[in-house]
């Protein structure tokens, strides 16, 4: 959805984050990260829920919702997970069947944090504890991915390449290092990968 918009009141590039949308070719789709919580007036997730209503005009049958098959979070820095974790609520019309993380457990994230002080503050990814209320509120299932499973999704075959997982018994040098990278291949032709900040 791209990765700035140009701010309505200053005429400025502003960052959304990283926000990718997916569309499955039964009108389901994948969200990949989603952008920043609460960027100028919420721009980020307007961005989004405007691309997911758009897109799904010529699929949903009267009366029929928006559903998000799979919502991706690749890591937990604030432009990636921030609109559905801050923004909630404006999701809660829609389906969201699965969300799926590998975040750094609390433990290893503090030993992070002590190890590469430098690279990291200390409230840096902490907010994904914020995940079980947030599928709660959304009716959508939480799964922990891990290297090698594959999703298949409609016309779209996931296979996961790298988690946090891949990285130990290391610890983490930099929250960036722990991404999700995934590769999709969509009808058995097209392929993309998907690598957060990896």
């Amino acid at each position: 959805l791209g990765v700035e918009y140009i701010s309505s009141s200053t005429k400025e590039p502003v960052s959304n984050g990283l926000s990718m949308l997916i569309r499955l070719e039964d009108g389901r789709f994948v969200v990949v990260d989603g952008a920043f919580s609460s960027n100028a007036g919420s721009k980020s997730a307007d961005l989004l829920i405007n691309e997911l209503k758009e897109q799904s005009k010529d699929y949903l049958k009267s009366g029929e919702k928006i559903t998000i098959a799979a919502w991706i979070i690749t890591h937990a820095h604030g432009d990636h997970y921030g609109t559905l974790l801050g923004q909630t609520a404006l999701f809660k019309g829609m389906n969201v069947e699965r969300i799926l993380v590998n975040f750094l457990s609390e433990s290893e994230r503090q030993k992070s944090i002590s190890a590469y002080s430098g690279n990291w503050s200390a409230t840096e990814g902490q907010d994904y504890r914020q995940l079980p209320n947030v599928a709660k509120t959304l009716g959508a299932e939480i799964h922990q991915i891990h290297v090698g499973q594959v999703y298949y999704l409609a016309d779209l075959e996931m296979e996961v390449l790298y988690t946090i997982e891949s990285f130990a018994p290391n610890t983490c040098n930099a929250l960036n290092t722990s991404s999700t990278v995934t590769r999709m291949k969509f009808g058995g032709k097209t392929t993309y990968m998907s690598t957060g900040d990896a």
